[in-house]
C-alpha cells in the first residue's frame, strides 16, 4: 500500500482549508496580473491544458494585426 500525497494530519488541521484557499486566490490574483504580459501569454497562458487555444487565438490574432 502506497503512502498517501497528503498526510491525514494535514487534511484535518482547520488552518489548511484557509491556507489552500488562500494560495488559490493569490495564484489566481498573480496569473490575472500578469496576463497583459506577452510574456506571461507565450510561457504561461498558451501551455494551459484547457483554455490555452483562448490566448494562443488572441496572440495569433495579435500578430496578424502588428
Amino acid at each position: 500500500m502506497s503512502a498517501p500525497l497528503i498526510p491525514r494530519t494535514l487534511i484535518n488541521y482547520p488552518l489548511s482549508r484557509s491556507l489552500v484557499t488562500w494560495g488559490v486566490f493569490a495564484g489566481v490574483t498573480a496569473l490575472y496580473l500578469l496576463e497583459p504580459t506577452g510574456l506571461a501569454r507565450r510561457d504561461i497562458f498558451v501551455k494551459l491544458p484547457i483554455v490555452g487555444g483562448f490566448w494562443q487565438k488572441r496572440l495569433d490574432a495579435l500578430e496578424r494585426k502588428d
